[in-house]
């Protein structure tokens, strides 16, 4: 199917007659097929629900032609299925919004972004920002008591410069989560950040089933906490929370009403001695401040430029070798193969 700025959605998507709209290359094409976008400006998208794709083996695939650089202004997922969008940018930010199901964002550049009572969706590649006032980027329910967002896979993602204005009172993070099952932030680099990279908030309900690792947490302006897991109130708690092989300027924080299965395994960051907590596993971290389990250790982090968000190790950081033996990712941050030394280093990269 192909689609070009100057095309009609009166023709039928092919190449001689290409359409205009995103929605109507949706609803043309079947499951597995490529829809093809000529080169330009496309103005605000909205993508609608389609129930011949609700039950697809494979997506309908949005990219550009062969060379082609695609704009978007604004993008709405609305209840669509089995869809994915590749290199583009989108200006004004994109939404998934409720309903929507197996949505893949892969390499696309957005100043932000709103998943919002929507399941199994993967954010690959890109990056978000900036922003000032507001989030880079939001995962949640679409209202209290409504469907919880399911699901969610951010991977490789650059985040930078959520921030605020002089004199607003704005609670601005670069990701901001809420009434999410199943989360996994991965191999993504967060930079400039007011008050924190990730808030996992419990908003009156547990934290379960989310992993945060390889994460590369720089600079945070004026908060304190690089990953925070805030779910300290009555109803709230953790589940099945994991932060593993993260790398941050400013302390994890995990905090939790009740904990089952909490581990925090092969982290470098700053830690204070009051945030250890014998409810979680601690295994192999390398706290600059801390030790909370007989196998972390109490060192400085050794990375390189901490002030401009190199977060790799410098030869002789206590993080060599460090990390966990028994879990860890197979690769790091980068896509290198650990271990390369004796042992995984703690930490988002390997030395």
């Amino acid at each position: 199917m192909f689609l070009a700025p100057s095309g009609s959605d009166a023709d039928a998507c092919t190449a001689s007659a290409p359409c205009r709209s995103l929605d109507r290359g949706y609803h043309v094409a079947h499951a597995g097929q490529v829809v093809e976008l000529a080169g330009g400006s496309y103005g605000d998208q909205a993508i609608s629900a389609d129930s011949s794709k609700a039950g697809a083996a494979s997506d309908v695939v949005f990219r550009p032609a062969s060379g082609a650089t695609v704009r978007l202004g604004g993008l709405d997922v609305d209840g669509a299925a089995h869809l994915e969008l590749r290199d583009l940018t989108v200006a004004d930010g994109w939404n998934v919004n409720q309903g929507s199901d197996h949505v893949t964002f892969r390499n696309v550049t957005s100043q932000n972004f709103y998943i919002t009572s929507a399941s199994n969706v993967s954010v690959l590649g890109g990056s978000i920002g900036p922003d000032l006032d507001y989030d880079n980027a939001q995962i949640r329910p679409a209202c209290s008591g409504c469907t919880h967002s399911k699901n969610i896979v951010v991977d490789g993602v650059y985040f930078h410069d959520a921030t605020i204005s002089a004199g607003s009172s704005a609670h601005v993070e670069c990701l901001q989560v809420w009434g999410t099952d199943g989360l996994t932030v991965r191999n993504s680099t967060f930079w400039n950040c007011e008050h924190h990279n990730v808030f996992f908030a419990g908003e009156g309900d547990p934290v379960k089933d989310a992993t945060l690792e390889n994460n590369v947490g720089g600079r945070v302006r004026s908060g304190y906490y690089s990953f925070r897991i805030a779910a300290n109130s009555a109803g709230e708690g953790c589940q099945n929370v994991v932060l593993r092989n993260n790398s941050a300027t400013s302390p994890i924080s995990v905090e939790c009403y009740n904990a089952s299965g909490v581990q925090l395994v092969g982290n470098v960051s700053p830690l204070s001695t009051g945030q250890c907590d014998s409810r979680y596993t601690w295994s192999h971290n390398v706290w600059d401040g801390a030790k909370c389990g007989t196998t972390d250790k109490n060192a400085p982090d050794g990375f390189v430029n901490a002030a401009t968000g190199d977060l790799h190790l410098t030869a002789g950081s206590a993080a060599i070798d460090a990390g966990d033996p028994a879990s860890y990712p197979a690769v790091d941050a980068e896509g290198r193969a650990r271990p390369r030394g004796a042992a995984p280093d703690a930490g988002a990269y390997e030395f």
